[in-house]
């Protein structure tokens, strides 16, 4: 499993308190209220074995979704939507 989301130092400061309030939330759950995708995504990788890289500068976009797909590839095309980002598979990595 990797995961890789690049923020700044004061992103990062930020994160940390926010992933404090989630630790106890699901991906699933945090999604539902609004998160940031470097959040989600981080968060994603501690609960799937799933690979994603994020584009540098994208992982400050709010991501929030009604109904989450339980499917790791449909989740991540929602948070692809959301985020009016695209979405590319290659040997089980997503970008």
């Amino acid at each position: 499993m990797g995961i890789s989301c690049k923020s700044t130092p004061k992103e990062i400061q930020n994160e940390s308190l926010r992933e404090e309030i989630v630790r106890g939330e699901s991906v699933l759950d945090i999604v539902k209220e609004s998160a940031l995708l470097n959040v989600v995504i981080r968060k994603m990788g501690s609960e799937y074995p799933v690979s994603v890289s994020v584009v540098n500068g994208t992982e400050t976009r709010w991501v929030q979704i009604d109904k989450p797909q339980k499917n790791v590839p449909d989740l991540l095309r929602q948070i692809s939507e959301v985020t009016n980002m695209s979405l590319q598979e290659e040997k089980g990595y997503y970008f």
